[in-house]
């Protein structure tokens, strides 16, 4: 049986709730998290896996796929959490205007 393989973000935060909280002015302390080892997780459990923070690092994934992709493969995909996603910035804007639009 064949595989696909597993990819996870990696920001070492609670991803949205960073962006949400922190833009409202609170504190993003309790947001953040130490930055966790998925990758070394997965190749405990008999994954392959690889830590990604560039492009190069993909070839981790080619490789497995060029052997044969047997088994599950773990991409950890180590992001920023300073960045935040254009949609999550509009959908943010829409709740600020709907949640002054009801207070009147």
């Amino acid at each position: 049986m064949r595989c696909c393989p597993s990819i996870g973000h990696n920001d070492a935060a609670y991803g949205a709730e960073i962006h949400q909280y922190g833009s409202q002015g609170l504190t993003e302390k309790p947001m953040l998290i130490p930055e966790v080892d998925f990758s070394g997780i997965a190749r405990a459990l008999g994954a392959r896996s690889a830590i990604i923070r560039a492009l190069a690092d993909l070839f981790a994934l080619k490789d497995w796929l060029d052997a044969g992709a047997k088994g599950t493969f773990v991409a950890d995909c180590r992001i920023t959490s300073s960045v935040r996603a254009p949609w999550l910035s509009e959908w943010m804007a829409a709740s600020q205007a709907a949640k002054a639009a009801v207070a009147g």
